[in-house]
């Protein structure tokens, strides 16, 4: 048991710990993306050209980055990539969405782009797809 521990936090051990932010920030975002997938998608899109005065497409794109970008970070397949479409969406959320906004409104949105940014940098870690794919090929 002490020697499990040791390994669990001996410094320098970012891929564990990214495990719990991985599996969180992909879930939230599914969650999120769900909501707008499930409902009526097209609605989230008009709104976002109507009121954000953003071109139709980043409506979609948003709705891609949040339920496709947070399946692909729960898993851990190309993380990085589903990172990358998590940060996008939640700081356009964070800046353009919510600019005018309270900041208890805005830092959700910021909080899972910080988190996305992290996920971006560190990559899948243990416990993901990328991992199993990456000591298959060596």
């Amino acid at each position: 048991m002490r020697s499990m521990m040791q390994k669990i936090v001996q410094p320098g051990n970012m891929a564990l710990a990214m495990v719990p932010i991985r599996l969180w920030c992909g879930a939230m975002m599914i969650y999120h993306g769900w909501g707008k997938v499930s409902d009526n998608p097209q609605e989230f899109v008009t709104w976002v050209n109507t009121d954000l005065y953003l071109p139709e497409f980043l409506g979609w794109a948003a709705i891609g980055g949040e339920f496709l970008g947070g399946f692909l970070v729960l898993i851990g397949l190309w993380t990085r990539l589903g990172a990358f479409f998590i940060l996008c969406t939640m700081l356009v959320a964070g800046f353009v969405a919510h600019k005018d906004d309270p900041w208890s409104k805005k830092e959700h949105a910021l909080g899972y782009a910080v988190m996305a940014g992290a996920i971006l940098i560190a990559g899948g870690g243990m416990a993901s797809v990328d991992e199993r794919l990456s000591r298959g090929s060596a």
